[in-house]
This record gives C-alpha cells, structure tokens and sequence, in this order.
C-alpha cells in the first residue's frame, strides 16, 4: 500500500430494520438464499477515462488504494491497440485527478501482428504482497481464428509504477497461463487468494497461481447470469461479478459469499460497466463504465457498502471494523469485548457523521430513525441488538458504529448466618441378638455341665473292700 485515502460520504438520513431472527441458512453453491434483496445501484460520475485521447473504450481496472488503473482500447483495421492508465482516486475533499496520471501505450509488436501485449486487458487485480498488476490478457482481436489457443488463460504481470511488463521472480516470465479460462480476476489479500471468473464458475490460486481449494474445492459454480461476462471484485466476506445487460442498458451485480451462496442483487446505472473495484482504504466502490464514442467514465457506488466499527464503550478488547452491504440483512457479531463487574446487554446503532442514535418505534420493529439521545419520537426507544439479531444496513450514513452497552453486575447478597447443628447424642450400644445369644447359651450350659460333674467326682467316697481271715 503506498499511502491512505480518505473520502467523505454524508446524507441527510439513513434507516435501519431490526429483524428478530437468525440469518437464512447457507444453500448448495450456486443457488440464491430465497431471501437475497434485488436493490437498486446508484451511480455517481467521478472522473472521465480516455476520453479524447484517441482510445475511446474502457476496459479492465483496478486499484492498488491510492491510484486507480484501467485499460483503454482502440480498435484498428490490423488488431486491437490499448493504453494502460494510472490516475490519482478521490481523496477526501479533492477530487479523482486524471491530469496527473501516467499513461503506456501497447501497440502491436510486429508487422502483421493483431495482439497487442496486453490484449483486451479484460480485469485488473492488484497483488500487494509482489507490488504487482495482474491483468486477464484476454485476446485483443475480433478474430477467433488469430487468437492463440490458451489466450483466454493467459495472466501478465505489469510494474505499477511504470506500467511496464514486470517479470516474475521465479519464473522469470511476464506472463502465466492458468490452469482454466479466465475472463476476470479479483485478489483478495487475507485469504491470499485469487478468484477468476469462466463462464459459470469461478477458480481459486494461490500466490504461485496454483489452483488451492476454497471451502468445498477448487472451484465454485456460480450457475448462469444473465448479460455479458465483465470484471469482478472480492473482499473477505463477498465476491462481486459484475454483468452488462445489452437490452436494457443496464449493471447487475451479484453478489455471492465465499460459499458460493447469492446473497443480493444489485441493478442500475446506463452504459456497459466494464470493471468494478473497491478502494480497500475507504471501502468505496467503484465501476469502470464504457460508454461509446465519448471514452470511458469512472462512477462511484452510492449507498452501496457501509464502514462498522466497534465500540466498547468504556469495556476493553478488540473488534475489527467491517464493510457491510446497504439493504442486505447482517447478523450482529457477537459480542468480544469484556468490562469487569459488568454484564453485556446488547448493541446501540450510531450514525458517524452527527452521533445521532437509533430509536424504533416499539409497536412497529421496522419503524425507524437516527435522533439525538433523548429527542426520539414519543414512545420510541433506542433500538438494543443483540448477538443473534440482524441488521439491515442502513444507507447513505457514511459509517455506523455500534457501541456496546452495559449493566452493573450487583454483588452476591451475604448468606444468612445459621445456627450450629445440635451436637448428636451418642449411639445406644448394640445388644446381643439372634446366633450370638444361642451360642452364649450353649456355652454357659456346657460349663454348667462340666461343673456340676467336676463336683459329683469330687465329693463321692470310695467303698470298702470285705475283710478276709488270716490263717
């Protein structure tokens, strides 16, 4: 990241809607949740691409957070010529500046070339981690015949700084082909991963561009959208894919979640949106717009995504802000944040950009509104989230915080003081019963007998012999 760019989004109100229950459970990969919202887009002009420079079409973009990147085409009777630009994104106050850009020309090589180095350039990611721009190198040619036949998997490597072809480190090569066909890539730097959209699927790469699994496989399906294939983008919640619908004049982006689970549908804007990036400073959005014979336009999504940070509001802990999409239902996280001798008791809403908090209408859930603390409607309450509750997210507030909320955790009453337990009187002794005293009996009786005979023997006299005659 080379610096921060800041940008100020206000809006007179914002709303919100509580919805006491859990979030739909995850479907099968490329199936929609039944309640993904279909949303209107709003755009907003913020800077012209390639106009009256001779390249009057736009095509991939990017954006490393500081300075934007897109390719312009020009189509000529030998092949597809293009330029790759660099321009200052909006920052703060002052606005996206394409006089100071730098732009590089990519002609055809050779005589009877009809590529050009960079070919349709069709998506721009950027890699933060090898300071490097990743483009599709898409054909740039009408011509089916003269493409190669692996340009739809070819990737090129471009220096940021002086929009040259960057040679990898290891491979030596400015250029990689991938392992499936890629119209478009995103990269989304915590997970460290690539995302790259064929027609109905989208591939995962690691750093080296081989193919690693994300979740279920290495692979995602998508299903068939409707409208023409464009850029796509990726955070660490959702992945954006970006369609054009020719009939209509019209951008649909779907947004899916790393499950492969269709989570909203956002429509709007005129022109074919070629690119959609987000500045990973600021969470804006933004769309690459081609509109034809006037160049390209770059426009900002307005109420699209919302900033929520955390407050522990006098706790301690940490809990990492987060982009939320505006009119898609989010479950509240659960709490992190600790505060000794206190018990958490839910989520107040506050609005960044006046402190204004949010009341609901008790008798209608969905009824609501930002107010100074205090000057709510009569009979309205600032709204209490929980951990298990959802958020519809409001837009055009710039940024929400929710801020914890606490109750005192009073102190155990003191056990009643009780008595000694009286002190337990001594066990009679155990008589005799049963065998013991049969045996007792016996025994006395033989020593009866025994006696009684030693006394008879003692005190019986012997008898006297008769006496005989002496001759």
């Amino acid at each position: 990241m080379r610096g921060r760019n800041l940008i100020a989004a206000s809006a007179a109100f914002c709303l919100a809607t509580v919805l006491i229950a859990g979030p739909a459970a995850p479907l099968p990969a490329a199936q929609a949740d039944p309640d993904a919202p279909s949303l209107p887009l709003v755009e907003v002009p913020v800077l012209g691409l390639g106009q009256d420079t001779g390249y009057p079409s736009v095509q991939g973009g990017g954006t490393d957070g500081v300075h934007g990147y897109a390719v312009l085409l020009r189509r000529t009777a030998d092949g597809d010529v293009t330029r790759l630009l660099r321009y200052t994104l909006p920052s703060g106050d002052s606005p996206a500046d394409a006089a100071a850009v730098k732009a590089l020309d990519y002609p055809l090589q050779e005589p009877g070339d009809v590529m050009n180095w960079l070919g349709h350039g069709n998506d721009i990611a950027y890699d933060p981690f090898r300071d490097r721009l990743v483009l599709t190198l898409f054909g740039g040619t009408n011509d089916v015949a003269e493409k190669p036949d692996n340009h739809r998997r070819l990737v090129g490597f471009v220096d940021p700084v002086d929009l040259r072809p960057q040679p990898d480190a290891v491979t030596g090569e400015a250029v990689r082909e991938l392992a499936a066909n890629a119209f478009s890539l995103c990269y989304e730097p915590s997970r460290q991963i690539f995302a790259a959209q064929r027609s109905t699927k989208l591939d995962f790469y690691n750093n080296d561009f081989s193919p690693v699994k994300v979740g279920k496989g290495k692979s995602l399906a998508i299903g068939t959208l409707e409208g023409t294939a464009q850029g796509i983008d990726c955070d660490s919640d959702y992945i954006y894919i970006l369609r054009w619908l020719p009939d209509d004049d019209t951008t649909r982006i779907h947004v899916f979640n790393w499950q492969g689970t269709l989570m909203a549908t956002y429509e709007g804007g005129d022109g074919e949106a070629e690119h959609i990036f987000h500045n990973p400073v600021d969470g804006s959005f933004y769309l690459g717009v081609d509109t034809p014979g006037q160049g390209g336009e770059l426009r900002r999504l307005e109420d699209f995504h919302v900033t929520v940070s955390f407050d522990p509001n006098g706790g301690s802990g940490e809990m990492v802000s987060t982009g939320w999409l505006t009119g898609l239902a989010i479950t509240v996280p659960t709490n992190q944040f600790t505060f000794s001798d206190h018990r958490f008791s839910g989520w107040r809403l506050i609005r960044d950009e006046d402190g204004d908090v949010q009341y609901r209408d008790p008798q209608t859930a969905s009824n609501t509104g930002f107010y100074k603390i205090g000057k709510g409607p009569a009979g309205w309450e600032p709204a209490l989230y929980g951990d298990a509750d959802s958020i519809v997210v409001p837009g055009g507030c710039g940024g929400v915080t929710l801020r914890a909320q606490w109750g005192s955790v009073p102190a155990p009453a003191p056990s009643p003081t009780s008595a000694p337990p009286p002190a337990a009187e001594p066990a009679a002794p155990r008589s005799p019963s049963g065998p013991l005293i049969a045996s007792g009996l016996i025994f006395l009786s033989v020593l009866l007998a025994v006696g009684v005979s030693i006394a008879v023997v003692r005190h019986r006299r012997p008898q006297a012999k008769p006496q005989r005659d002496l001759p």
